[in-house]
């Protein structure tokens, strides 16, 4: 009789593990492949490209003493971070990536800024981009600025790109632009002296 019970254990033991192996190879058969899902493609926002930017120049009547009063920042700056970022222009042509750049303030013209206070300003492309006739600004460089207040990048803008950006070197007056009559070489505390003159007058 136990003889019997140890037989019909085994039997049933052997019927089990049998279901399961069935069970298993139904199971893989059934089972979809797994399929890898390739990862998005992050864009390279700092890839080298040239830009061909259309700006507005100033009216040919217009002098310094002009764009300086219409200006609504004036500062002397130099250079110390450089982040590229997207800026929604709206639609068209939509978002964009430009390059935030924070100065530090060495000197205000024109403003409500202070001395060692940070200024934002936003150009269109990565920081590896350039434009034939506006290049870019390198860490340290220490620039004379005319600035108008951009809103949709939280930012200031250069007022007419390059023709109202003058770079200072060894404490004088480098013009990125040739469009006023600024020479090179002048002394960057008289022009500087000069700039606020024209500021205050009406």
């Amino acid at each position: 009789m136990t003889r019997r019970y140890v037989l019909w254990g085994i039997a049933v033991l052997l019927i089990l593990a049998g279901a399961g192996l069935g069970w298993r190879s139904w199971v893989d058969s059934t089972t979809l492949p797994a399929v890898t899902v390739p990862k998005p493609e992050v864009p390279d926002l700092d890839a080298p490209m040239e830009h061909f930017v259309t700006r507005m120049g100033p009216h040919q009547a217009d002098t310094l003493a002009d764009i300086a009063r219409n200006a609504n920042v004036i500062l002397v700056v130099r250079l110390g971070t450089d982040l590229t970022e997207y800026v929604d222009l709206g639609t068209p042509p939509g978002t964009m990536r430009h390059t935030i750049y924070t100065f530090h303030i060495l000197d205000t013209i024109k403003g409500p800024f202070r001395v060692g206070e940070r200024v934002r300003v936003a150009r269109m492309g990565g920081r590896r981009s350039f434009e034939h006739d506006f290049p870019r600004p390198g860490a340290g460089e220490s620039f004379v600025v005319f600035l108008m207040w951009w809103p949709r990048a939280g930012a200031y803008q250069h007022l007419f790109g390059p023709s109202t950006t003058f770079r200072v070197v060894n404490g004088t007056i480098q013009p990125v632009g040739r469009y006023f009559n600024v020479q090179p070489g002048q002394d960057a505390k008289n022009f500087v002296r000069e700039l606020r003159r024209m500021v205050q007058q009406r």
